[in-house]
């Protein structure tokens, strides 16, 4: 076998197989990696050159058998190269079929080049044998695909030519693979090269994860007590390394047994979607620059059918607009209180379109003209999760059956008077009461999500103010809020605790100390003349008004000013006292 890497193509071989998996680099290939069993005299390696990303799967890397995971873009792909030894008594080996069924359960895109040593003439050969029948059984009940095209012999030597090399992949790969041939190059070997086509970035990637936060902790504790047992202290390293090792086994297999595993697939390519019709999405949506709008707005919109459709949402509702330039219409929705003003968007969009339709229209120059381009950008992408962006979709597509439809951006509150006009028709939607139930358009995600945020922080706020007590606490924080709960969950358990006591009051200062009975002085250890409290350290004390002036911006300051600096500079301050 012979692993090479050629001009002015990045691929890798698989056994006897080369996948080449892209053309247009320049320069020759210089050097690569080689992946291989260590343990024995290899009989199955693969080579890759270094644009390829891969990573070696050390749990199927045998003598005759092994498995790399290459990743391309978002989309991962598993190879392997397998050599079937002829004195075996049933093809395949066993590495190989827990191959293809950890490949089958993780819904993983498999390909294996491996030399069979098996006749059949389902993949070329002149004859069938029995090991040939027996790996055609096993791939047919496997659901595994034979990938050899034609009859070219695969092994020639002098006296014999003959197909005993096959490629197979699983349903998950099989329409990946294009092109399938038998190199005539010399490979410097009774085997000859076997080239195929990769077409990569089509298949979105399935990950499984655990998520510890949902691991049911009853079970893991019922479990690890059951398999670790009583403690039984070691004397040898051996009984050390052997209890580590126990211990260690029986924390993993809790864990695995009391948190579900989930699944996430990649929401960024379908299999279906390829660059024509991405050229082609392309053609019927325009999002020109602010420059060209300025400098002529006509010429973007001079010719067919114009329409310009807009949305808003106010205190008062949420509402859209279209407006008909040629010809002169003047559509108002008005869309409840709870549809986004995404929804609205899209929803004029749709509006216009089947206003469009309703005329009857046929061989027509329609150009649709929006200011969001959050809507064109969903309705361009290939994956699509709004219902009112699915009706959009579909009756866009309805309209272009007869008619030339062109989705072009306009800039916002810009001085383009279509666009002006569509605002002021969508701002009267809003305004207008709905006829019928809410919600008139489906619930966004965002809803639920947004109201409960809301919910939560009026009930921070309500608690906060009706809270006992906090005298020092209210003077020095402003109440709940998202920014600076952000800057103390980044912060550690030690920073957490002297920012949490110095603006609450209930810090390792003497005066709240020495009302707990723990000191007997409450002066303050700079100065000695007042109360050692967080307002006196803050605001008042002449002996750090040096580091308060550095990091507030002034030497005093009054409590109410605290709320407005940063924690951060807060924590930098109370460290450069000394106190804590």
């Amino acid at each position: 076998m012979e692993f090479t890497s050629k001009e002015e193509m990045d691929e890798f071989t698989v056994g006897d197989t080369t996948v080449v998996h892209h053309k247009g680099t320049k320069g020759p290939r210089k050097w690569g990696h080689v992946y291989v069993s260590s343990d024995q005299t290899p009989r199955a390696c693969i080579y890759t050159s270094k644009q390829v990303t891969a990573t070696k799967l050390t749990n199927f890397c045998f003598r005759d058998l092994v498995a790399i995971k290459v990743t391309v873009g978002r989309s991962c792909y598993i190879l392997c190269s397998a050599y079937l030894p002829y004195e075996s008594p049933t093809p395949p080996p066993r590495q190989l079929m827990e191959l293809i069924e950890w490949c089958k359960s993780n819904n993983l895109p498999l390909i294996v080049g491996c030399d069979a040593n098996a006749h059949h003439t389902c993949w070329g050969s002149k004859d069938v044998n029995q090991r040939g029948q027996d790996l055609l059984e096993f791939l047919i009940s496997s659901g595994l695909d034979i990938l050899n095209r034609g009859t070219k012999p695969t092994f020639v030597t002098r006296n014999r030519q003959e197909v005993i090399d096959i490629t197979i992949s699983n349903s998950w790969s099989s329409h990946l693979v294009t092109n399938w041939r038998v190199s005539s190059e010399v490979s410097m070997s009774d085997h000859r090269h076997i080239l195929f086509n990769l077409e990569t970035g089509t298949v979105p990637v399935e990950r499984e994860y655990r998520n510890p936060k949902l691991t049911v902790w009853s079970t893991y504790k019922d479990i690890l007590s059951r398999n670790v047992g009583p403690p039984v202290r070691p004397h040898t390293i051996p009984q050390i390394e052997s209890s580590v090792k126990n211990l260690t086994k029986a924390v993993v297999h809790a864990y695995e047994q009391s948190c579900p595993v989930r699944k996430v697939r990649s929401r960024h390519s379908v299999p279906w979607w390829n660059p024509e019709l991405l050229t082609l999405r392309k053609k019927a949506l325009e999002i020109p620059s602010r420059e060209v709008w300025n400098q002529d707005p006509d010429a973007l919109v001079s010719h067919g059918l114009v329409w310009f459709t807009d949305g808003s949402k106010t205190l008062e509702g949420t509402g859209a607009g279209v407006r008909g330039v040629r010809p002169r219409v003047e559509l108002s929705f008005p869309l409840g209180k709870h549809a986004s003003v995404f929804q609205a968007e899209v929803f004029a969009i749709s509006a216009c379109v089947s206003e469009n339709l309703k005329r009857g229209y046929s061989n027509q120059h329609i150009q649709i003209c929006t200011d969001s381009q959050a809507a064109l950008h969903a309705l361009k992408s290939p994956r699509i999760t709004s219902q009112v962006v699915l009706e959009c979709t579909n009756s866009l597509a309805a309209l272009g059956q007869k008619n030339k439809v062109r989705l072009v951006w306009v800039p916002g509150h810009s001085g383009v008077a279509g666009n002006e006009e569509a605002d002021v028709l969508a701002r009267k939607g809003s305004s207008d009461t709905l006829t019928g139930p809410e919600p008139a358009i489906g619930l966004p995600y965002s809803y639920p999500l947004g109201s409960i945020d809301n919910w939560t922080r009026e009930k921070c706020q309500e608690d906060w103010s009706r809270g006992i007590g906090l005298r020092q606490a209210r003077l020095l924080i402003k109440g709940p809020g998202a920014a600076a709960t952000r800057s103390l969950v980044n912060l550690n358990r030690a920073s957490i605790s002297i920012i949490t006591g110095l603006l609450t009051g209930h810090g390792r200062l003497n005066k709240h100390l020495s009302t707990i009975g723990l000191s007997p002085d409450s002066r303050c250890r700079l100065c000695g003349t007042s109360d050692e409290d967080s307002i006196h350290v803050l605001c008042h004390c002449p002996r750090v008004i040096v580091n308060r002036h550095r990091l507030f911006g002034a030497g005093y300051l009054a409590p109410e000013d605290i709320r407005e600096v940063p924690v951060d500079r807060v924590l930098a301050f109370a460290r450069s006292t000394g106190l804590f």
